[in-house]
């Protein structure tokens, strides 16, 4: 099992076959006003900072060519809001101060997203979505320039070769 934090990360340049998904990296014209539950303020730009993206994508590989499966990414997207939360940037730092998880969810269906730019994503049955709330203005500003674009995963895991199960003693 993956324990994993999730990751700010900027365009992956290295890797030509990954398309990095920040769903709305302005404003989050597709957030919500929930009854009972406290107001989000914009900043004085009318930005409310938050951020939306795919954090794992159930049957598609990774940049390590690792893929995960439905109930593998619900195990791992459950425990990491169970115990950990922590918000990485560039797989180098923690940034829990700047930045902070306020949606974590899993799409029950496949559905298409239409995307700040008028481009549209299709968001696959099983994929795990997060909203996080950007409070530092220079990581604001790297969403808003386009230059954090999408969400890693990180953490450890013992890599078991295809057709090699029987070698797996985690279960």
């Amino acid at each position: 099992m993956l324990q994993a934090f999730c990751q700010f990360y900027e365009k992956a340049r290295e890797q030509a076959d990954y398309t990095p998904k920040i769903i709305e990296p302005g404003k989050a014209h597709f957030c919500k006003a929930i009854s009972g539950m406290e107001k989000v303020e914009a900043d004085e730009n009318g930005d409310l900072r938050l951020v939306t993206g795919i954090v794992l994508e159930p049957d598609i590989s990774d940049s390590q060519g690792d893929t995960y499966t439905d109930e593998e990414i619900r195990k791992t997207a459950h425990l990491w809001l169970l115990d950990f939360q922590n918000m990485g940037l560039q797989h180098k730092s923690i940034v829990n101060e700047q930045v902070r998880p306020v949606e974590s969810w899993l799409a029950p269906v496949d559905f298409d997203l239409v995307q700040s730019d008028g481009t549209t994503l299709t968001i696959k049955a099983g994929t795990w979505m997060l909203t996080v709330k950007v409070f530092d203005d220079d990581l604001w500003g790297l969403v808003k320039k386009g230059e954090l674009t999408g969400f890693s995963i990180a953490g450890f895991a013992r890599r078991i070769p295809l057709g090699d199960e029987s070698k797996d003693d985690t279960n």
